[in-house]
């Protein structure tokens, strides 16, 4: 093989190498694309299919795709976050958010899924929520107890005030009673005769 076959095949390699890579990047995407498509689809019938096994268990659908918003502070600015959950729904005269899930997410061992449901309780100030599990076509109830807030710098300062207060009300009547006890007694009146 002479040396401009050599190059030429080469060449034909290379091109079809870079070719390859080329079709395996423009399947990868369309792939990916088709993926997020498909999970688009089963997410809107699964939210279709929520209302009814919803309304099926006795929610009441007070609001679908419910917006909220609440803010964090970050170095002292406010930064707010909007918020879209599924459905806000009533039973017993309880409100709850519920959230629709299909796949991998219905899991609470997801991060994602319990990040979620903790800042729709949050935002949307209830007490409890709703995973809807379309898969196992199941409900169940979530609640993240929260910790109590922390006593208010005010509310310390006035309870360290009364206990200083009652610490130094008791000192000092002891320190009294003890001087009481030690000064020598006034002379008593003597009968003269």
């Amino acid at each position: 093989m002479d040396k401009s076959s050599q190059i030429f095949a080469v060449a034909i390699v290379l091109t079809l190498v870079i070719a390859g890579a080329l079709l395996e990047s423009w399947w990868r995407k369309v792939r990916v694309r088709a993926e997020a498509r498909a999970a688009v689809k089963r997410g809107l019938k699964g939210e279709r299919d929520a209302e009814k096994l919803l309304k099926k268990l006795g929610y009441t659908i007070v609001a679908k795709q419910a917006p909220a918003s609440y803010a964090v502070l970050i170095d002292g600015e406010l930064m707010p976050f909007q918020l879209t959950a599924d459905f806000i729904v009533e039973l017993g005269g309880k409100r709850l958010v519920a959230e629709v899930k299909t796949g991998k997410a219905i899991k609470l061992d997801s991060a994602e899924t319990r990040r979620q449901l903790l800042e729709y309780q949050l935002a949307f100030a209830v007490d409890s929520l709703l995973l809807v599990d379309m898969e196992g076509r199941q409900v169940h109830t979530v609640r993240f107890p929260l910790p109590k807030k922390s006593a208010s710098a005010a509310a310390v300062v006035r309870r360290m005030t009364v206990r200083w207060a009652a610490i130094a009300l008791v000192a000092g009547s002891l320190a009294w009673f003890a001087t009481a006890l030690t000064s020598p007694s006034a002379p008593s009146p003597t009968r003269s005769e």
